[in-house]
């Protein structure tokens, strides 16, 4: 299969098996601009499609090139930016592309029912790379996909390697990623142009890790977190359960949700306001309502994961276990049935 993340060099005929958001050519370019091809514009349409390349990459995407006019030189030059963001490179000179089955992530609902047996739901790892990978091969041997609740990152020692390991599984198809409050910390740390963010002792395990890297190397990882966080969601509903990283909004059951305040709680959590310090509280599981169970990371609340009701009915699942900072990595195994989404076993990885 073709990874998410690549450029793909191919000949003209070979675009049309590829959405048309991830092909790329001097014709289609020159088109773009002035409605017709023209060869004398040929300077011009490279540059564009040297900034479009890119900015694609840069998001997470698939491209497909057209190398029909292009130089060797030309062909190259892409190589070497796609290579300095980290993206495979996959020649497709005289190959089918029809067998490589792109894959399509528009909707990650159908593609993982059709694919999956399940979802083996995995909490926070903090860099913890072993969790990590004894995590997806359970999945494998289930056949189950693979889905992150966020904060892949941080304190472990092995962050950035566990970051690049999550970041090729989600390329490869075999598992999804929720953002995290950490992934949001480094991406913003990334963003030198905006006020730093305050920074803590996890967070300084990973930009250390970063600054250590030869500037190749640093720019190579760099693109690979962008596209890795270019794939991930706020959140993520599938039939009755609900994914995401720390809490859900109570506007977001109501026919007016507030998206700011959603997008608070599902990264940061539900703070007490009434308290002079930071005070984490669990008042949202409340609102939930009968039938709908949300899965969280980010609070370890217990050594093992624990299933809470809240007045309504529904129910969250608390999954932090304390992976990376001590403890150690909890999954969730949920299986397909006629009615949605079954929460079948807890395990523990590490």
């Amino acid at each position: 299969m073709l990874p998410l993340h690549c450029l793909v060099i191919c000949q003209s005929d070979q675009l049309s098996s590829f959405p048309t958001h991830e092909r790329l050519s001097l014709a289609g370019i020159t088109h773009d601009l002035i409605g017709e091809y023209r060869c004398d514009l040929h300077a011009i349409a490279l540059i564009e499609l040297r900034h479009r390349l890119g900015l694609k990459l840069s998001l997470g995407q698939r491209v497909a090139v057209a190398n029909d006019d292009l130089s060797s030189y030309d062909s190259q030059q892409l190589i070497q930016l796609a290579t300095g963001q980290g993206a495979e490179i996959i020649d497709l000179a005289g190959q089918s592309v029809s067998a490589l089955v792109p894959i399509l992530p528009n909707n990650p609902y159908d593609y993982v029912r059709s694919h999956w047996n399940g979802i083996t739901v995995a909490g926070d790892l903090h860099g913890d790379l072993a969790a990590f990978h004894a995590a997806l091969a359970w999945a494998k041997a289930r056949q189950h996909f693979l889905w992150l609740l966020g904060d892949v990152i941080d304190y472990g020692s092995q962050t950035l390697q566990t970051a690049d390991a999550v970041y090729r599984a989600v390329m490869q198809g075999q598992a999804a990623l929720i953002l995290g409050n950490h992934e949001r910390k480094i991406a913003r740390w990334l963003d030198h142009d905006r006020a730093p963010p305050r920074l803590n002792s996890g967070n300084r395990v990973t930009i250390d890790a970063i600054e250590a890297l030869d500037p190749t190397a640093r720019r190579q990882w760099v693109g690979r977190f962008r596209s890795l966080l270019g794939h991930a969601a706020l959140l993520q509903q599938i039939d009755n359960v609900i994914l995401l990283h720390a809490a859900v909004h109570p506007s977001f059951w109501t026919a007016k949700p507030n998206a700011a305040s959603i997008e608070q709680y599902a990264l940061y959590g539900e703070a007490d306001r009434n308290s002079s310090q930071y005070r984490r509280v669990h008042r949202w599981v409340d609102s939930i309502p009968a039938g709908q169970m949300v899965f969280v990371g980010h609070d370890k609340v217990c050594d093992f994961p624990i299933v809470v009701t809240g007045a309504k009915g529904g129910q969250v699942v608390f999954l932090d276990t304390g992976c990376g900072t001590g403890g150690q990595l909890s999954t969730a195994d949920l299986r397909f049935d006629p009615t949605g989404l079954r929460l079948e076993c807890f395990n523990s990885h590490g």
